[in-house]
């Protein structure tokens, strides 16, 4: 914590100098809301700048260059996410729920945040929450949306008040066993989300995996090796695929009725 010195004059005419305490972003200020009032005296000098600077010939060019990659960075995990939100959901959320969400909550992020670079999406924990949250509403036979609108409402009523009573400078006691212990369970959720599907299908369907022909070749002509890429052909599929809604005991879903399965297209 520095400390910068403030001036007072007195009614007799006298000046004292005292030292003013400059709070770090970590810190805790003793007062209400006090780490908050302090991003917004920081940031709001150059809010207007973080508008204009974009517009700047010299920043114009590497401006629209970032539009157009963040287009594209932010539509795939959207795409693939929202994908898996369709089936763990049970149609309750898909494809385009989670375009919507990831347009709207940058909208507004970067028009409010205090650190405007960062990008909001989709994400492995948020998906793996949002998925233990409808099977805690589906085992306890509740409706899952009202469900799942009062836990987000719970989950912003404790973040205003982690903001207000400045609970975010407890973070530098976390250390990387936290995070660790976390990321560890979110993978093992994945690994048997992922494993559940390819045990039923081998079982009930009796699929069998053939001798990936383009491998060899890539090798005979010294090339890099080409897999299937999972965005792309979740992309590819969706694109060529007809869905119908129907009404199902769960509520309205919209349940794919035809894809046109050709060569074309990959050709």
């Amino acid at each position: 914590m520095a400390e910068a010195e403030a001036v007072y004059r007195y009614e007799s005419g006298n000046i004292a100098h005292a030292p003013k305490k400059d709070y770090g972003p970590l810190d805790f200020t003793g007062k209400l809301a006090g780490g908050l009032r302090l991003d917004i005296r920081r940031r709001a000098p150059l809010y207007c700048s973080d508008w204009t600077d974009a517009f700047k010939p010299e920043n114009f060019q590497k401006s629209v260059s970032s539009i157009l990659y963040l287009f594209i960075a932010a539509l795939a995990p959207a795409i693939t996410f929202g994908s898996r939100f369709l089936d763990g959901t049970n149609g309750q959320f898909g494809v385009m729920e989670m375009i919507m969400s990831t347009c709207i909550s940058g909208l507004i992020f970067s028009t409010f945040s205090g650190q405007p670079l960062s990008i909001l999406g989709a994400a492995g924990p948020f998906l793996a929450y949002t998925l233990v949250v409808y099977d805690l509403a589906v085992a306890v036979d509740v409706e899952f949306m009202p469900f799942y609108f009062w836990t987000c409402m719970w989950c912003s009523l404790f973040t205003v008040l982690v903001a207000v009573f400045d609970l975010c400078a407890l973070m530098k006691h976390v250390t990387m066993f936290s995070e660790d212990i976390f990321a560890g369970l979110i993978s093992l959720i994945f690994i048997i989300d992922g494993a559940r599907p390819i045990i039923e299908n081998f079982t009930e369907s009796r699929l069998f995996v053939r001798g990936a022909l383009t491998l060899p070749v890539c090798a005979v002509l010294g090339l890099p090796l080409s897999v299937a890429s999972t965005v792309p052909s979740i992309t590819h599929v969706i694109s060529l695929t007809t869905y119908e809604v129907k009404q199902l005991p769960e509520g309205e879903r919209k349940v794919p009725t035809k894809v046109v399965e050709q060569r074309a297209t990959n050709f």
